[in-house]
């Protein structure tokens, strides 16, 4: 393996072959998260001569959709209380050790977590949950309106801080007595 490799292929054991003469396969292993054109020069000999040839290879970096790791308990909370929900948050994109500090700053739990209810008189849609934490250990407090019970789906969707902006959810029952 020759050539302008970048960064984006590793020139040491980046390249397995399999196969047998003359239906030789070589796969080649691109870094993660890198991305680029490279142009890439490959030899075979058969012990007197010597052949060689180039080609061009293009990577895209995968954007992987943000998961929510926790379960998420249905809850039962007395009427004007409150309930605080873990919500454990993941991104494959956003890994250690290969989350820089830059990356890391973008994927704050208040701005990329929110949420839905199938009762918005309980649960209205403006300041009922609030999300704070840090990533990838968010949290969820959840507040129905006072003097309301009854039960209602909560859905917490978590959504990516790059284009497009995938989005994965899950959710809950919460129910309020009185």
């Amino acid at each position: 393996l020759a050539g302008d490799v970048a960064g984006i292929v590793n020139d040491n054991g980046a390249v397995t072959w399999s196969g047998d003469w003359p239906f030789c396969v070589g796969k080649i292993k691109t870094n993660d998260h890198k991305t680029g054109t490279v142009h890439i020069t490959f030899s075979i000999t058969d012990g007197s001569g010597t052949a060689s040839g180039q080609f061009k290879l293009t990577s895209t970096d995968k954007n992987y959709t943000p998961t929510i790791t926790s379960t998420l308990a249905n809850q039962t909370i007395d009427e004007d209380t409150f309930v605080d929900v873990s919500v454990g948050v993941q991104d494959q994109d956003c890994t250690e050790p290969g989350c820089d500090a830059a990356t890391k700053a973008r994927y704050i739990c208040s701005s990329l977590l929110s949420y839905s209810s199938t009762n918005s008189i309980l649960l209205p849609g403006s300041g009922a949950v609030s999300f704070s934490g840090t990533w990838p250990n968010c949290s969820a407090r959840v507040t129905p309106a006072a003097n309301k019970n009854g039960s209602t789906v909560v859905t917490f969707a978590v959504k990516d801080p790059d284009p497009p902006y995938n989005t994965s959810s899950k959710n809950f029952t919460l129910s309020v007595t009185a």
